[in-house]
């Protein structure tokens, strides 16, 4: 059986609050945000797949915070400081 939107977005929303990460973001936004990008077929954790990340890995998952990336584009921002902090 295949997933679908809905499961995958359950999916995130649950492992975002088992990582005690604030969950902002509706369905609706998740859906677009991924729509929009062009990427949804190519989510995933592998290496060359595309995530939903959120700015420099801070705060909450919402319309406003997050971005689509591939994989190794998300682990580098990670180690990014924000402009004006040291």
């Amino acid at each position: 059986m295949s997933s679908t939107p809905k499961k995958e977005y359950l999916d995130q929303k649950y492992h975002a609050q088992d990582r005690d990460i604030d969950w902002n973001i509706s369905y609706e936004e998740w859906l677009e945000i991924w729509l929009i990008s062009g990427m949804y077929k190519n989510r995933g954790r592998e290496k060359g797949n595309y995530q939903m990340c959120r700015r420099y890995d801070e705060g909450a998952y919402s319309p406003t915070n997050c971005y689509i990336a591939t994989v190794e584009q998300n682990q580098k921002e990670r180690h990014k400081i924000p402009e004006g902090e040291t």
